[in-house]
């Protein structure tokens, strides 16, 4: 919505006076995928949640962050790796584990010429008693696509890019879906 907590309130502000709505869209929330998992969380079918990680490895290259006075700078892009490519992949994560109970982590310029991080990772202890990580960089090559792993005593689950690629949850069907509809046959968590 905006880059500090002022900026937001004289946002909400605005509104307000002009009787106006304002959203901010976490729009990986509502993927077919993920909703689907939520799901399956939230019904005991992971069992206790171990770990929940993230992990996005991007590219951006130098001529990326050239190409205009915003990117990568603290004014006007508010952060880097995490704040700019990373922040959908991070609220995916809290979208499906809940709140943080602390987090330790390290943000690092280690390979483009920019203001903000390029790399970062930390390591979290959700309320719920899981641990995870998130990692982000813009400084990778090839790059690679965002990677969601959710692990339980029951059931583990990776999704790339909103994608199934692992699904091994023990009484439960992967779901089956073409263009963001599930059709699986019979499945306790079809909505």
């Amino acid at each position: 919505m905006a880059l500090t907590v002022d900026e937001c309130d004289e946002i909400i502000k605005a509104c307000e006076r002009n009787n106006v709505k304002v959203e901010v869209i976490s729009q990986n929330r509502f993927k077919h995928n993920v909703r689907y998992l939520k799901k399956a969380i939230e019904d005991g079918f992971l069992g206790k949640i171990v770990s929940a990680d993230i992990y996005m490895k991007y590219n951006r290259s130098a001529e990326y962050y050239k190409s205009s006075n915003w990117k990568g700078t603290w004014k006007m892009d508010g952060g880097g790796a995490l704040m700019n490519q990373g922040i959908h992949g991070v609220d995916m994560l809290l979208y499906l584990m809940g709140d943080v109970k602390s987090v330790f982590g390290h943000v690092r310029t280690l390979a483009r010429e920019i203001e903000v991080e390029d790399t970062a990772s930390a390591v979290l202890e959700f309320k719920n008693g899981a641990l995870g990580v998130i990692q982000g960089t813009t400084s990778v090559y090839p790059g690679y696509p965002r990677r969601l792993e959710i692990n339980g005593d029951k059931g583990s689950v990776v999704l790339v890019e909103g994608d199934i690629e692992v699904w091994d949850v023990e009484d439960l069907e992967k779901p089956l879906v073409q263009s963001g509809k599930n059709t699986s046959h019979s499945n306790p968590l079809d909505f």
